[in-house]
């Protein structure tokens, strides 16, 4: 999802180098691979768990019906983001990753299963995958005030503390 080469979260040395990949990422120095990034030649994947899968089996939804969602960020935390408690315990730097999660101004292709994680209307965002859309309603940036709350409430039940940003 993030348009860099994807490497095992904790291969030995790789600690200094994905903090400095996650402060990249939250300054918008590196965004997130988003489907309307991918090369025509690529497959799509999904934008929550990375699996590839191709758009007649997804379902495009809004930046605001994904990320403020406490189900994302708790897959997030739980999945692709594992390691990032260990790099930074104190979560000193998720303010900058929520801002760049909230800050998605385009559509967010998901496979069936990471659907389950949202409520949506299925119907209608089954119809904007089918057209390869990434423009479906309520598209552009959420409100990033209210995504740092559902990412610390989720952090806070994680971690047993709220983020110290």
């Amino acid at each position: 999802m993030f348009g860099k080469k994807q490497r095992e979260p904790f291969e030995e040395g790789n600690f200094e180098e994905m903090r400095d990949d996650l402060l990249e990422i939250g300054a918008g120095k590196v965004a997130p691979r988003k489907i309307h990034e991918l090369e025509r030649s690529e497959a799509p994947v999904c934008d929550v768990c990375n699996k590839k899968m191709n758009w007649e089996d997804g379902y495009v939804l809004s930046t605001n019906q994904v990320v403020t969602t406490e189900a994302y960020w708790e897959f997030a935390f739980t999945h692709q983001w594992a390691y990032y408690h260990d790099l930074d315990p104190d979560g000193v730097s998720l303010a900058l990753i929520v801002q760049n999660q909230a800050n998605q101004s385009t559509g967010w292709l998901v496979c069936e299963k990471c659907s389950k994680l949202f409520d949506f209307d299925r119907e209608l965002a089954k119809k904007h995958a089918k057209m390869h859309s990434t423009a479906p309603p309520g598209s552009g940036p959420a409100n990033s005030q209210l995504v740092a709350s559902v990412a610390a409430k989720v952090w806070k039940k994680l971690y047993g503390e709220y983020p110290k940003w």
